[in-house]
């Protein structure tokens, strides 16, 4: 029996061998979501457990070491599309047939920090003012500090847009500038006021994205207003109804976690060991927080650089720049499958900061630029700090996204504007714009790190150049596009429904002026311009 006992303590001390996670990638022709004869296997897919990364064979079988609890995903192929393409512990993955082309338009927005409920932001995301505070000292500081964020706009500026904002809803007349933003935020959360129909607006942007017929929206990341604050059920809500909205457009959306869905981080009543803290909510709605897949001749890998602060006892300290090590080793080992693509990095904070922005000094880039500049990766497209941006480091260009809220739906979007990022893949380069919701954009547009359309100097001669604009009315293509050269119109070739491409005579004078004109659904004419020596932003 002291021997049975004995053997019995040995085989506990041993170590217990990693569970392998085993399936396979079929066609399911019949999209049944079942693998019935005939299927075949699809051999070549990349498939990964989030650190060790691995093809399928000749019978798309594939075979991972990992817990039983690792989320298993599938990097989706150009060819196909993947319903299901990630799941906790091994299995099958039926794939479905389907043409992509080369050249395809999408839409990257970032920050859309979703809330339905008008009382949200006062309780969740607005610092409180001291009970003992002025209401001038209170009005002075929340001026001094957006006088700061936006420098474009003075002090008394900024008051007279948050004053014409809210005189659309009640009057001002008697209101002091001390009490008017005390009144703002009274009128933002007083229940059936069109100010604080925070829900109507979110929707609205989102139909006016889905009305471009993108292939797909990138989301990367702030899906909601403050998950790091507010109790588990607030956050349960905010992901409901973000999801819920973003589906009943009609449009594919991918999304990548940001610092605002780590749940509890500064909530005193959520404690670190709740099954509910951290990443539980995104993980639980869309799965594992790093991942690729492909369309075209691109391949996108979504990030996540947020992980508990090694350096810090707290296991509530996190740090929003760090690459986790299981992340950073799946990141190298996925890119270097991927070096004949074209490769986009999507993440929430940018990994280089444009120096444009207020406060660029103080932000910190996101771990991993280096694994990206490494292995070559042409585009990172980033959110965060609600700005938009472009830096070009290496061989890689930086492009970040200003933020679909603006500042959370609340600021005037006088003060800060709210929108997103057209963006048309073509010959392996991205060309993009910013727009605002409810408005057209128009405008020259290049791939990044291309040349200027004439050489500085103006020298005629120097080869036939290229010049792309964008053009898109508030919900759709305009009705008229014509874009002249001194006058003279130029043939455009039509890529999508918003960006023109037009080639230019070598001999360029460098006065030669580009007029780009549209014709509305309404019949409003627009125009712009650009000289043929001036470089495009």
């Amino acid at each position: 029996m002291g021997r049975r006992i004995l053997f019995a303590l040995l085989l506990l001390c041993l170590p217990t061998p990693a569970l392998a996670l085993q399936g396979t990638v079929y066609r399911d022709s019949d999209q049944n979501a079942v693998r019935d004869p005939g299927e075949p296997g699809l051999a070549g897919v990349v498939v990964s457990n989030g650190r060790d990364v691995v093809t399928t064979d000749a019978e798309g079988g594939f075979r991972l070491t990992g817990g039983s609890e690792t989320f298993v995903r599938v990097t989706c192929p150009d060819d196909h599309r993947c319903p299901h393409w990630h799941r906790r512990g091994g299995g099958d993955f039926g794939l479905l047939p389907q043409a992509t082309p080369d050249d395809f338009f999408f839409v990257h927005v970032s920050d859309i920090h979703a809330y339905d409920q008008e009382g949200d932001f006062l309780a969740w995301s607005s610092p409180p003012i001291p009970a003992w505070m002025p209401d001038r000292l209170a009005y002075w500081l929340l001026l001094f500090r957006l006088g700061r964020v936006y420098p474009h706009l003075s002090r008394a500026q900024i008051a007279d847009e948050f004053r014409a904002e809210l005189s659309r809803y009640r009057s001002v007349d008697e209101l002091s500038d001390a009490a008017l933003i005390g009144a703002y935020g009274d009128e933002f959360q007083r229940p059936g006021s069109g100010l604080g129909r925070v829900e109507e607006r979110i929707r609205a942007a989102l139909g006016e994205v889905a009305a471009l017929e993108p292939a797909l929206v990138i989301s990367t990341g702030d899906l909601i207003l403050e998950g790091n604050q507010a109790p588990p059920p607030v956050v349960e809500r905010w992901l409901r109804f973000y999801r819920e909205a973003t589906e009943a457009t009609g449009v594919p959306w991918v999304n990548t976690i940001g610092n605002n869905e780590i749940a509890g981080l500064q909530n005193a009543d959520v404690r670190h060991d709740d099954p509910r803290f951290g990443k539980y909510f995104f993980e639980e709605t869309y799965g594992p927080t790093w991942f690729s897949f492909d369309r075209g001749r691109f391949h996108f890998v979504a990030l996540d650089t947020h992980a508990p602060d090694p350096e810090e006892s707290n296991p509530k300290s996190w740090l929003f720049t760090l690459m986790p090590e299981d992340e950073a080793a799946w990141l190298e080992a996925d890119l270097a499958l991927h070096g004949d693509r074209v490769v986009v990095a999507l993440n929430h904070e940018p990994f280089a900061a444009d120096p444009d922005w207020p406060f660029a000094d103080d932000i910190e880039p996101a771990e991993g630029g280096e694994i990206l500049t490494r292995h070559g990766v042409s585009y990172t497209l980033t959110g965060h700090v609600h700005w938009n941006g472009l830096v070009r480091e290496g061989p890689t260009t930086h492009i970040s996204t200003g933020a679909l809220s603006g500042l959370r739906w609340i600021v005037p979007r006088s003060v800060h504007p709210r929108g997103y990022r057209l963006v048309y893949a073509h010959s392996g380069r991205l060309y993009s714009a910013w727009k605002e919701i409810g408005r057209p954009v128009l405008g020259f547009v290049v791939p990044e790190g291309s040349p200027t359309i004439a050489p500085a100097s103006g020298a005629p001669g120097m080869g036939t150049r290229e010049v792309v604009a964008v053009a898109a009315d508030v919900r759709g293509p305009f009705a008229e596009v014509e874009l002249t050269l001194a006058g003279e119109p130029l043939p455009l070739e039509r890529w999508g429904r918003f960006f023109f491409r037009a080639e230019l005579p070598e001999a360029l004078e460098p006065e030669a002026e580009l007029v780009l004109r549209t014709v509305g659904i309404d019949g409003s004419v627009t125009r712009t311009r650009l000289t043929a020596g001036e470089a495009v932003p």
